[in-house]
């Protein structure tokens, strides 16, 4: 599986191909500027946890701004942000992102960036739409903190502790045993692991902190891992996804999985959930699961002890939207999950999820940035005839069986 270039992610396993226009210079030039201005450092910044994703407090001039921490992903702004602060304009482009939808785009440098006291100068971000996707515009971030950036110092990533720490400095400790894997890079900076699945290798995946998926692969690597007996069983997922950054709706046809055990060198992975036609990338329900650092000197990253959290190879099954007129609706539901098994299916209304009464004084943006540990939800729903339902489900693993 050859090397992708120049594409990168955003939450919900956005995928986006910036096409350059031919008098300006190409991304693969312009991605390469920036520098870091500071002596030794070590900073730890506390962070936010939305839904497996990072958010990251910037200072830009002075003032503090929410961005997505995202190393699939090169850094961006918003439209705002860059009415705000005018930065300069380096070139011009096209985005296509993970749906095929086109828009058009510019992309500038941002003069300084500051993460605590460490400032990062001279930045190449795209100017980006965070409104039209409406998981990324609930998610209230004013830009990414992407690969072209994160490629200038070490970074610790402690999802227990829901903080980040930087440095110019090795972040390893030679008092904590760690499993290790080299890494490559691409133009773009992503950085691409290769893992073990049997006697199979699935190469250049990217570790995508942008995505709060699974492991997602391309169809003929799904197929071919099929093939070999890798899953036990495999589901579709049933209904539509709105996953692009322009926000169109497109309809599934994606698969769904468990592998026994993957490996990452010396990680093995246990019952890890798989999903067809991505673009190959492993996202926040694994990445979540060991402090990691990035070791950007070496090229290498190194992973502690398991923290302890969810158990993330559970799931309820169903897939949420919304309609331009704020009705919450059942988007796509995973075939033999609970929710399928219960009814639930997608174009159902949703009225309720647990604590959250959409009919009343709650929307879209509750329900993604609500948090709960709970095994259980209780979701109530207009079915497909205009009848009101109330369901129990138990967040479980795929069973075989009707």
């Amino acid at each position: 599986m050859r090397k992708r270039k120049v594409y990168f992610s955003l939450p919900v396993l956005l995928v986006i191909l910036i096409i350059q226009n031919s008098c300006s210079p190409s991304w693969t030039t312009t991605i390469q500027w920036g520098s870091l201005m500071s002596s030794t450092f070590e900073e730890t910044i506390e962070v936010e946890i939305v839904r497996g994703l990072i958010i990251i407090p910037v200072r830009i001039h002075g003032k503090y701004y929410r961005f997505l921490f995202d190393t699939g992903a090169p850094s961006s702004i918003s439209e705002n942000l860059q009415e705000e602060f005018g930065f300069k304009s380096i070139s011009k482009g096209v985005i296509i992102d993970s749906e095929n939808s086109r828009k058009k785009v510019k992309y500038i440098q941002m003069d300084t960036i500051r993460l605590n006291n460490i400032p990062f100068i001279n930045q190449t971000a795209f100017v980006g739409d965070f409104e039209s996707n409406p998981v990324i515009k609930c998610l209230g971030i004013h830009g990414i903190i992407g690969s072209n950036l994160i490629r200038f110092c070490n970074w610790k990533i402690d999802y227990k502790k829901q903080t980040v720490t930087i440095s110019n400095k090795p972040l390893t400790n030679e008092n904590t045993e760690y499993a290790s894997i080299s890494f490559n890079t691409d133009n773009q900076f992503n950085i691409l692991v290769n893992m073990k699945a049997g006697a199979s290798e699935i190469k250049n995946l990217k570790i995508d902190y942008g995505s709060n998926g699974s492991l997602s692969l391309p169809d003929n690597v799904f197929s071919t891992l099929k093939e070999n007996h890798i899953f036990r069983d495999t589901y579709s997922q049933i209904g539509v996804s709105q996953s692009g950054l322009v926000g169109k709706i497109k309809k599934i046809t994606n698969e769904i999985a468990y592998a026994d055990s993957l490996y990452l060198n010396d990680w093995e992975i246990k019952n890890i959930l798989v999903k067809s036609g991505g673009s190959g990338l492993i996202g926040t329900m694994l990445l979540s699961q060991r402090v990691i650092i990035i070791d950007w000197n070496k090229q290498e990253l190194f992973f502690e002890d398991s923290i302890s959290i969810q158990n993330n190879s559970k799931i309820y099954g169903y897939f949420l939207g919304v309609l331009n007129d704020g009705t919450i609706y059942i988007q796509s539901v995973i075939e033999n999950s609970n929710a399928y098994k219960n009814s639930i299916r997608a174009n159902m209304q949703v009225l309720k999820i647990d604590t959250l009464d959409f009919t009343q004084n709650h929307d879209f943006c509750n329900y993604v940035n609500y948090k709960s540990e709970k095994e259980t939800t209780i979701i109530v729903v207009n079915d497909l005839n205009g009848e009101r339902k109330e369901i129990h489900l138990i967040k479980e693993k795929l069973i075989p069986g009707n």
